[in-house]
């Protein structure tokens, strides 16, 4: 999704910052944030922008380790899982923030869905049951 690495670009300054913070070099933090954009991309496929922040938010390294694809995160970067993760959960609140401000017609990109999830949601609630 376009508007996900448009708010990481926007706000790649206090991304990095965050995460400099944290121990990430810079380098290490450019090499990061890309890959981290790259990876919420591809999980909102299957859920909300929403949804998706709260597991960042959460630090459940379960429920994140099954929504993002931290292995080709680590591949990209050169980092390893927990720096991957201890990176997602720092800059979750400027991605919430981020996303919050960003609509598309209207909508708030926190309650985007890809066409896939939507398909999905919508056959489920026309199961019987």
């Amino acid at each position: 999704m376009d508007l996900i690495r448009q708010c990481f670009e926007e706000y790649d300054s206090t991304l990095t910052k965050r995460l400099t913070d944290i121990g990430f070099s810079v380098d290490q933090a450019g090499r990061f944030l890309p890959a981290a954009a790259s990876g919420i991309s591809v999980c909102t496929q299957h859920s909300s922008v929403f949804q998706t922040i709260a597991c960042l938010l959460s630090g459940a390294e379960y429920q994140l380790q099954r929504r993002i694809d931290i292995v080709s995160i680590a591949r990209k970067t050169g980092l390893d899982g927990m720096q991957i993760m201890t990176g997602l959960h720092v800059i979750a609140p400027v991605l919430l923030k981020a996303f919050s401000e960003k609509s598309i017609n209207g909508v708030s990109l926190l309650d985007v869905k890809s066409t896939e999830a939507n398909t999905k949601e919508q056959d489920e609630e026309a199961l019987p049951g």
